[in-house]
């Protein structure tokens, strides 16, 4: 909620919710990935480990690298279940690497706002350690608080955008007021005083 009337940018929102998360429900890593459809990619907006670090933020893979089985399901409004990511045969490359990292047992919760998959909220933890019902109760309320967080911060941050726009083309329109403006003055001056004389 804090977060919602702050105006940062939404990869801090992103880190602060994950502190608090983690908090919340036990997890060795949490996420934040954000879904562009019309391209095809998933991007790592915000990481948190146990081990303080954040590997892997800014990085973006395909919408399959990150596994269009947990999208389907995200955008059921549902979150997605992985007991053990060695055993679920439609792991991916990415899955059996973060297996290596010891991250085996998933949780994935929908970023949804206006009723458009946003994003996902990705919980992990070790072997044999499945998530529960009420761990995915808790994640789901503090997931649509962090949608609507990081889609106004996006908004705020597209508004900046447009206003730093709207005033470089102030600025341009004033500069060539003043260019007409000397223009015209020269103009008037040269017919006041003719130079034939």
């Amino acid at each position: 909620d804090r977060a919602l009337l702050s105006s940062r940018a939404f990869d801090e929102i992103a880190t602060e919710a994950l502190m608090h998360i983690k908090q919340l429900v036990s997890c060795a890593r949490a996420s934040v990935t954000m879904f562009d459809f019309e391209r095809g990619t998933s991007t790592f907006l915000a990481t948190s480990f146990n081990n303080g670090n954040n590997a892997g933020v800014g990085n973006t893979i395909s919408l399959e690298e990150y596994g269009q089985h947990i999208i389907e399901e995200l955008k059921q409004n549902k979150p997605s279940f992985i007991d053990d990511i060695l055993t679920d045969p439609r792991s991916t490359e990415l899955d059996k690497q973060l297996a290596e990292l010891g991250f085996r047992t998933w949780l994935y919760l929908p970023l949804v706002h206006q009723g458009q998959l946003i994003g996902s909220l990705n919980l992990a933890r070790g072997a044999a350690q499945p998530f529960t019902r009420e761990d995915a109760d808790i994640a789901y309320d503090i997931a649509n608080e962090l949608a609507i967080a990081i889609r106004q911060a996006r908004l705020t941050d597209a508004l900046q955008v447009e206003l730093g726009e709207r005033k470089q083309v102030e600025a341009d329109l004033r500069q060539r007021e003043a260019i007409l403006e000397a223009v015209t003055f020269a103009g008037e001056e040269f017919i006041k005083t003719p130079n034939w004389q």
